[in-house]
């Protein structure tokens, strides 16, 4: 039976902060696998590079290059973002520095023209019931004064007219002379 002894790396007990301060580059790839912004991605990858700026880690900056252009970007859904065989690591922060900065705008722009539709909407809306409320009272005032005149000329009583149409007696004879004024 064999027996394999093993170092068992679990990237996700660790602690985002635990994994800042180590200066180790499989905390790093851990770092980028569980990062959530692409901001966060452009601080680990520059930090990448300051660790392995000697000419003899080439190969090794290579490898980060072509990790990320084929793994860790589409898993990101940044696969749009192509990275060669012959990019270096050092070209990866400029190409998502451009990336993010179209991103915010189309989000900005998306963010515009969502409020714009929801602004809209609720305009309409407002406008649709406003405009139904006036109409309402318009045609409930309209009905009552044509229930006051009817009333009044059948000579029935202003205190009368009042109590039919819920509405004090001082209305009830102002409602009758804007209609004695009317050309």
């Amino acid at each position: 039976q064999p027996r394999l002894k093993y170092f068992l790396i679990d990237e996700h007990r660790y602690c985002s902060d635990e994994l800042l301060v180590a200066q180790n580059l499989v905390f790093a790839l851990f770092r980028l696998e569980t990062s959530q912004q692409p901001e966060d991605m452009l601080e680990i990858i520059k930090t990448l590079i300051d660790w392995l700026k000697q000419p003899e880690q080439t190969s090794l900056r290579r490898s980060f290059a072509i990790w990320i252009g084929r793994v860790l970007l589409p898993k990101k859904q940044l696969g749009h973002i192509q990275i060669s065989e012959n990019q270096k690591l050092e070209d990866v922060p400029t190409m998502l520095e451009e990336t993010v900065k179209e991103w915010k705008e189309a989000w900005k722009q998306e963010g515009l023209q969502e409020g714009l539709q929801e602004g809209l909407q609720e305009g309409l809306q407002e406008g649709l019931q406003e405009g139904l409320r006036k109409g309402l009272e318009e045609g409930v005032e309209q009905t009552q004064r044509k229930m006051i005149f009817g009333a009044f000329k059948n000579e029935i009583s202003l205190e009368i007219i009042a109590k039919m149409a819920e509405i004090p007696i001082e209305k009830v004879r102002e409602i009758l002379k804007a209609q004695e004024n009317k050309p």
